[in-house]
């Protein structure tokens, strides 16, 4: 089976759901903004699987747990429950959601650095 005979049935599948979406009154703009918030939500839930996969590697090398970083798993608690009573309240202004998600992801690569680094830290010392 080669990419070409793929092709013509993922297009099939694809015009099946476009025809739902057209019934549906669903424009390409709204496909294009769910597409952007499903990629930061899922940027930031992998971001968070990297940031606690760094802790237990660290664990792992060291034999101590290395909490390090400026998101760590309580504040990440804490932002993504203010976050979604904060899209509870006011869900005209979901798009913030992309900003502080955006920033959280940041925050959440600065702590798997910090983690990292601490690990190499206490094996070079």
């Amino acid at each position: 089976m080669t990419l070409y005979d793929i092709k013509p049935r993922f297009q099939d599948l694809l015009r099946a759901l476009v025809r739902v979406f057209f019934i549906r009154g669903v424009t390409a703009n709204l496909v294009t903004v769910s597409a952007a918030i499903f990629s930061v939500v899922l940027g930031a839930v992998l971001m968070s699987w990297l940031t606690e996969f760094c802790g237990v590697i660290v664990q792992t090398l060291t034999g101590c747990r290395n909490y390090r970083g400026p998101m760590g798993k309580s504040d990440r608690a804490f932002v993504l429950g203010a976050l979604g009573l904060f899209i509870a309240l006011w869900p005209q202004y979901v798009l913030i959601a992309n900003i502080v998600l955006g920033i959280s992801a940041v925050l959440l690569a600065w702590t798997s650095i910090n983690r990292c680094r601490s690990a190499l830290e206490v094996i070079n010392a």
